[in-house]
């Protein structure tokens, strides 16, 4: 009777060290998937937010840009001649929006508020400084120079 030395295949102790070392790979691979993927979704909705925040800045400033002369400021009020019209206007933050007259502007915004911090001083020419938080929980502020009554 002859006894073979030169087998083929694997041990058992062969094939599970390498499904071992194989499903350890798998596991790095999925937990690194897994973590770039939430990463790039944060990015992407911090990315969105940004644009949010400038595209709503932009609205504000050209709604501030039509302010004319003041006739007063309360809060987060401000009643003014239209720049363009001349007529009597509001710009005014009520119900998460702020509003220009009666037509909703710009919507997205859950606080806004108007300070002049020149009140004291005299002179017809102030810079009122506004600041809004938007619902993505950004602050987005500005300036705009104006003439007071």
């Amino acid at each position: 009777m002859t006894i073979r030395t030169n087998q083929n295949g694997f041990t058992i102790l062969e094939l599970v060290v390498a499904i071992t070392v194989a499903t350890i790979l798998v596991a790095l691979v999925l937990s690194s998937y897994v973590v770039f993927t939430k990463a790039f979704a944060r990015q992407t909705r911090a990315g969105l937010d940004v644009r949010r925040s400038v595209v709503m800045k932009a609205r504000v400033d050209a709604l501030m840009g039509r302010i004319g002369e003041v006739t007063t400021v309360h809060g987060n009020t401000i009643e003014f001649r239209d720049r363009k019209t001349a007529s009597l206007r509001e710009i005014s933050w009520r119900s998460g929006a702020l509003h220009y007259g009666d037509s909703t502007a710009v919507t997205g915004i859950t606080d806004f508020l108007v300070s002049d911090p020149d009140a004291g001083c005299s002179g017809p020419h102030r810079v009122l400084l506004w600041e809004a938080h938007t619902e993505s929980k950004a602050w987005i502020a500005g300036a705009v120079r104006v003439t007071m009554l």
